[in-house]
């Protein structure tokens, strides 16, 4: 007989988490989105946003162009805004850089720290340059000049070191420019490089596609380098190769090896999976066959893949997305996640359980830039098949003032135990513990008269230590 601390909802065997008590069961598709909000609407034409979750803190990034005869508005240039960790509404958007100095800009976080590059003008320097943040946003430093006669073309994080691809004017060439202390210093570690539209990290691997020549026309090319952006094997092309140009590549991995790529086909949406780090290729999934989409995000984490895009049709607007909660095996139902016919240009980004989207919206009586995020509560992952390791999930609600369900997998029968710190570390309670089963579990906790703050959820078992981070708002 196992021993319980407190009542637990066993979910190995049926497709959906139990909510707590009084509330509905959730279905795989079903998502708890929050409302949207309006971030910024001091911009007559925002455009390009870009999302990052680290530490609890949502970024956000986007360009902001002021087309009133007066330039009066404060919202324009390179923009920046966050959401602190415990903090339930985004402060006040800030103005990294004027238009006239700036163009737009690419956005990557990891911890604390937050890095946004940028090609700018100082007085006669023009090339790609650095702000960066190492208080999650709340301060900032720069620009400052990394590379002349330069745009940087991407942004990304593989642990603590920070990469930023740029294109050399006079050349034409492309290089990988990588600081390993935090943005301070950089060094060139690969040149003449092809062009990379998206990168996505796999343990001490990053995964990549970029447009290149097929057959007869632009196609998707996948990437992998295993030593730091050094060497990139590839291209592989693992769009269809026709007559039809392949567009808007973008990328995302689980970390168990499972990568995602999609992109635009002449305005329809194609995904494609590897099961093996990128060593072969699933057949291609048609994820939406209307035509008119333009643009495409896709993230993915545990057993989650959200893919959402922006369509252009003067009857059919808006943007729209599909979510998978099985590891891209299925995909749900199409959705409509901002809800307005000027939605466009979406972002999105995936962290545990909660799916964070942003996008711009030109029409309507309320025209801005917005964000929502969706609860996702289908469990993620095959949750009829036994686990076949440890993991700790994130609790949900995040952030959560009464009832949260924490999601744990045990692999094989042993002890465990949950326990829940304050951020001093003092342990403030023991959730669960004893011997537990091969088996999937929801440990639902109430958190009702806790005070505000931040908390950390620890599971402990033999050769596996996990902790994760739970806000508590009164």
């Amino acid at each position: 007989m196992m021993q319980r601390s407190i009542i637990l909802t066993i979910i190995s065997a049926i497709p959906f988490c139990a909510g707590p008590p009084g509330l509905r069961a959730q279905t795989t598709c079903d998502l708890a989105w929050s409302a949207p909000v309006r971030v910024s609407a001091d911009s007559s034409v925002p455009t390009l946003p870009s999302v990052s979750v680290s530490d609890g803190t949502v970024h956000l990034l986007w360009y902001g162009i002021d087309t009133t005869e007066d330039t009066r508005l404060a919202a324009s240039g390179l923009l920046y805004a966050r959401r602190a960790a415990g903090e339930g509404i985004f402060g006040p958007p800030r103005t990294l850089l004027p238009a006239a100095r700036a163009l737009p800009g690419y956005l990557a976080s990891y911890g604390d720290h937050v890095f946004v590059t940028s090609a700018v003008i100082l007085d006669t320097f023009f090339g790609t340059a650095l702000f960066s943040s190492d208080d999650s946003g709340a301060t900032w430093t720069g620009p400052v000049p990394i590379l002349g006669n330069t745009y940087p073309e991407l942004i990304f994080t593989l642990g603590s070191a920070i990469f930023i691809q740029f294109l050399e004017l006079e050349t034409g060439f492309r290089g990988m420019l990588r600081s390993t202390d935090a943005g301070t210093t950089w060094e060139t570690v690969a040149y003449r490089i092809r062009e990379l539209s998206d990168v996505a990290r796999s343990g001490h691997e990053l995964h990549a596609v970029g447009p290149t020549p097929g057959g007869s026309q632009t196609e998707v090319g996948y990437y992998v380098s295993g030593d730091s952006a050094r060497q990139w094997f590839g291209p592989e092309i693992i769009s269809p190769e026709d007559f039809v140009r392949s567009a808007v590549p973008r990328i995302a991995v689980i970390e168990k090896g499972y990568t995602f790529a999609a992109w635009i086909d002449t305005g329809t949406v194609f995904l494609r999976g590897s099961r093996n780090n990128g060593l072969s290729w699933g057949v291609w999934n048609l994820l939406s066959g209307s035509p008119g989409n333009v643009s495409l995000d896709i993230t993915a984490d545990t057993g989650y893949v959200f893919a959402v895009w922006g369509r252009d049709l003067p009857d059919s607007n808006g943007i729209r997305g599909r979510l998978s909660v099985d590891e891209g095996e299925t995909f749900c139902p199409e959705m409509d996640p901002a809800g307005s016919p000027g939605a466009r240009e979406p972002a999105t980004s995936l962290t545990d359980s909660t799916l964070h989207l942003s996008w711009v919206d030109h029409s309507g009586a309320a025209p801005g830039v917005y964000y929502r995020e969706g609860e996702l509560r289908g469990g993620g992952g095959n949750v009829d098949i036994p686990p076949s390791e440890f993991a700790l999930r994130q609790s949900y609600p995040n952030p959560t003032n009464g009832v949260a369900l924490i999601p744990f997998d045990v692999p094989v029968g042993t002890g465990i135990e949950l326990e829940l710190y304050n951020v001093l570390g003092e342990r403030v309670r023991v959730l669960a513990g004893g011997v537990f089963a091969t088996g999937r579990y929801v440990v639902p906790v109430n958190v009702s008269e806790l005070p505000s703050g931040v908390y950390f959820y620890r599971l402990t078992a033999a050769g596996f230590d996990s902790m994760k981070k739970m806000i508590v708002l009164r």
